[in-house]
């Protein structure tokens, strides 16, 4: 996890330099784009630089400096296409996470955080993601879009 974050950043780089500073749109896993890898808590090395080095989004906001806005994707159950058969596909979060609270939505829907209700976008929330790995973090920190899609299936031909 820690080499593969380290190419991204190097291609990333070199990418910039052949752009000369253009904006640039960066789509990963929600992890890899967390603008603040120290306010997630409970992560372990799952989606980034395994506690080794830190995410494309961190090294982009907080050591490079630049301008970010961040969309995460967000889904309530469904399987994805691990390739790996001793990790799990189907989803199984806790009901303590955004993912099962949002679960009533029966369509996908974007929404800004700022949005939110009360105060939603300033708490810690915990969210499930890949391997059905659960973090915690305060949105209005990391993220400032959510697409939540209430459902997910593997990859397949057309």
């Amino acid at each position: 996890m820690a080499f593969r974050e380290s190419c991204v950043k190097r291609r990333f780089a070199d990418l910039r330099g052949l752009l000369g500073g253009a904006r640039t749109i960066a789509l990963s896993h929600v992890l890899h784009l967390a603008k603040d890898d120290r306010l997630i808590a409970g992560a372990g090395g799952v989606g980034r630089g395994a506690g080794l080095v830190s995410s494309l989004g961190h090294h982009l906001t907080q050591d490079l400096g630049l301008k970010s806005v961040a969309i995460w994707m967000i889904y309530g159950a469904g399987e994805d296409s691990q390739p790996f058969p001793g990790l799990p596909r189907r989803t199984h979060y806790p009901n303590d996470t955004l993912n099962t609270q949002l679960a009533g939505l029966t369509t996908p829907i974007l929404f800004r955080v700022a949005d939110l209700p009360g105060e939603l976008s300033h708490q810690s929330v915990s969210i499930g993601h890949i391997y059905d790995a659960v973090f915690r973090t305060s949105l209005d920190s990391e993220v400032d879009a959510i697409i939540y899609f209430p459902s997910v299936s593997p990859m397949r031909k057309a």
